[in-house]
């Protein structure tokens, strides 16, 4: 069953949210789940193959119903913590001007240059700055990830009760 979900889909979600959206809701739909019509919403349907688990999904960066072009680089360039981030992202963008058209990850570079700009995260990977403090968690996109995270799991709490 994974591996049939696994091969449909395929997802840009940098420049095609929508399309990320709806192969998602296909994979869900082919393997038996329910497909919620949007993302970050708890859905279950009696018609579906597992019509008591409730299914959802997030996209990355608005990490709510409404849909953004974007990756997760994109959501981590929001929540930089350091006082001086947007500094230093305006230096990074600078650097990385020239190189803009070859650089077909551009979200992962302006990243990655800003940690290299830090002394804090000059090496470290996505994970590991945020281990260190490089992220703020209480930007909206977080509570919006946090309260669904939360109904996903209250959800699931009750279906083991019952």
């Amino acid at each position: 069953m994974q591996d049939k979900a696994r091969n449909k889909i395929q997802l840009h979600p940098e420049t095609n949210a929508a399309s990320a959206c709806q192969s998602i809701q296909a994979a869900l739909r082919d393997t038996g789940f329910a497909a919620p019509d949007k993302p970050c919403c708890r859905m279950t349907d009696s018609r579906a193959s597992y019509p008591h688990i409730s299914t959802g999904f997030v996209l990355f960066p608005s990490c709510s119903a409404a849909l953004q072009n974007g990756t997760l680089e994109d959501l981590c360039l929001r929540m930089l913590a350091q006082e001086n981030a947007k500094t230093l992202l305006s230096s990074a963008d600078a650097a990385l001007a020239p190189y803009k058209k070859q650089l077909p990850r551009l979200h992962k570079n302006r990243l990655h240059t800003y940690f290299s700009m830090t002394d804090a995260f000059v090496s470290l990977k996505v994970g590991e700055a945020s281990r260190d403090g490089a992220f703020c968690y209480e930007c909206p996109e977080m509570e919006s990830l946090k309260s669904f995270l939360v109904q996903m799991a209250q959800c699931t709490a009750l279906a083991v009760e019952a």
